[in-house]
């Protein structure tokens, strides 16, 4: 399927929970994966099953396009016609007519009857239409003499300048106090940058300019992840994505926010690819940049696979955001372990589930939801009446959503952290990092594993959120003291900020119980200015990064 039909549909994915009966989600899952193997014969059983259930989510112009054409490719025309009348009839959208053309050697048991004319007829005046459009729309993204190119932040020369002339006091009062940042040449209008984030990937994401921006004063910034990123071949640049998913930016327009709207596409997305939530990281620091972005109102939501993205940052990398929110998806990290404690610091995440999402069943969301309520998770989920496109299709019903997001601001210097991971790229919580993973002893007493019931209508199972080993660290500042207890970890960092400990005094860290000698504060140049050239955060300045090891 092309880049506009894959546009319009969430392609599920299949969660592991053991003893899981097969679905229709099973079904799809297993016939999409058949069709993309150009496996006709498997796509087309596993799609007649999925339709054969009636649930309405899967009623769709996606999955009887698959219908039709694996009916055509097996030499099933009389299905193959069957399946292309209920989809002309039922469940046209003009985008299709883009996916006539391409696939026409692959629909040649229909190209001749009366129901394709019947489909070009009803389709191509709409999508020359739109295309117009786009193309006009995607001229304005791309017109660079409309928006900010460049700052002294993002050139080599004064951003070495900025961090290098002058003793420590002086950077660090001239890095927090930063301002010099230039009026965009038009406001109220969608960007398209590009980055690049190695050397062989370059990442496209859209911007939107807030009406209200002034460069004197700090402005939030609202980042959004789109659902329906596993199966997407290209990034979807032209498409008209302000458009298609007006209803989630509202409230980030009324409050004058800046936007930012990463793309993703099969080989680079908030499921599977650490490179994304790189991508993403990278292109806020980018933004701040250019832009006089507030670094504690950095607020991060998403729908379906972009809410899914929304709740690995919340369980894995929160330092740069303030709260998060996600929409119709399953709170699971495929990547890593999922750590439901990670949720009990003080970022709030939000979600709001449909009661009719056969995708996602609220069933199991609320079971995992329940679970980490009873672990002290700083976790709000909501339950509405609805189907999988919620937020898009009553946007009324979900405005408090937003309202909970918008309304926090981070405070990265809470006295008191408790943070777990599998993976070191995913060690840091504001001022706290897990920098070398202990996995040959066993997990200390304190420690317990995450295996949350997983109830349906149709069976009862746990989900196994430990598949790797974890290093585990709890600490607490009081005064100079800093008092910690791990498990599976060899070494940690603490980033030393004048809003947690008097600097002028030497630290004391007690570690599982042992206490460490007194170890002076010393002003590190170099440690703030590698800080500030990777985050671009005027409020987390390090003073210092103490590396302490862990005896066994």
């Amino acid at each position: 399927m092309k880049r506009y039909l894959l546009s319009l549909f969430i392609l599920v994915i299949t969660h592991n929970v053991s003893g899981q009966a097969d679905s229709a989600a099973v079904y799809n899952d297993r016939a999409f994966a058949s069709y993309n193997q150009k496996n006709y014969a498997k796509s087309l059983y596993w799609t007649e099953k999925l339709l054969a259930t009636g649930i309405k989510d899967y009623q769709n112009n996606y999955n009887y396009y698959r219908a039709v054409i694996s009916a055509c490719q097996t030499k099933e025309d009389d299905k193959a016609k069957t399946y292309f009348e209920e989809l002309v009839n039922k469940h046209l959208h003009y985008s299709m007519y883009y996916d006539f053309q391409q696939d026409s050697t692959l629909l040649t048991c229909v190209s001749s009857t009366q129901t394709w004319q019947k489909a070009i007829a009803l389709t191509k005046p709409k999508y020359d239409s739109v295309q117009t459009a786009n193309r006009r729309y995607y001229q304005g993204i791309t017109d660079t003499t409309k928006r900010l190119n460049t700052s002294a932040l993002l050139d080599h020369q004064r951003l070495a300048k900025l961090i290098g002339e002058g003793d420590f006091d002086r950077v660090y009062q001239r890095l927090k106090n930063y301002n010099s940042y230039q009026t965009p040449p038009v406001l109220d209008q969608w960007t398209l940058y590009q980055i690049r984030i190695n050397d062989t990937l370059t990442v496209p994401f859209l911007i939107h300019i807030p009406k209200q921006y002034h460069p004197g004063q700090k402005t939030p910034l609202y980042v959004f992840l789109q659902g329906a990123v596993r199966g997407r071949p290209q990034f979807m640049v032209r498409g008209n994505a302000p458009s298609y998913e007006a209803p989630v930016f509202e409230k980030a327009l009324a409050e004058g926010a800046f936007i930012l709207y990463p793309f993703a596409r099969k080989d680079l997305h908030w499921l599977y690819h650490p490179l994304a939530f790189q991508a993403i990281l990278t292109e806020v620091a980018f933004l701040k940049s250019l832009y006089n972005i507030d670094d504690n109102r950095v607020w991060l939501a998403g729908h379906s696979n972009g809410g899914e993205g929304a709740f690995y940052f919340a369980i894995n990398q929160p330092t740069t955001f303030a709260s998060f929110l996600a929409f119709t998806y399953f709170p699971q990290s495929y990547i890593t372990n999922t750590p439901l404690r990670n949720l009990s610091n003080n970022r709030p995440f939000y979600g709001v589930n449909a009661k009719s999402d056969h995708l996602f069943k609220l069933s199991k969301v609320d079971s995992i939801y329940r679970y980490a309520q009873g672990i002290g998770a700083n976790w709000q989920n909501y339950a509405l009446d609805g189907d999988h496109g919620l937020p898009l299709n009553q946007a009324n019903r979900v405005r408090f959503a937003y309202d909970s997001l918008f309304a926090r601001v981070r405070n990265p210097f809470s006295p008191t952290i408790r943070w777990e991971t599998d993976n070191i790229h995913n060690g840091r919580c504001d001022w706290l990092a897990i920098t070398q993973l202990d996995t040959v002893t066993a997990p200390a007493a304190w420690v317990h594993s995450y295996n949350p019931e997983v109830t349906t209508r149709e069976n009862r199972g746990k989900v196994n959120f430990n598949t790797h080993k974890t290093g585990v660290i709890e600490a607490r500042i009081q005064h100079n003291t800093i008092t910690v207890r791990t498990s599976g970890v060899r070494e940690f960092t603490f980033y030393v900020y004048p809003e947690l400990v008097d600097i002028s005094k030497p630290i004391v860290f007690i570690v599982n119980g042992k206490a460490t000698k007194p170890r002076p504060i010393a002003k590190n140049k170099r440690a703030l200015g590698l800080a500030f050239t990777q985050m671009k955060d005027r409020v987390l300045l390090p003073v210092d990064n103490m590396v302490v090891s862990v005896s066994r």
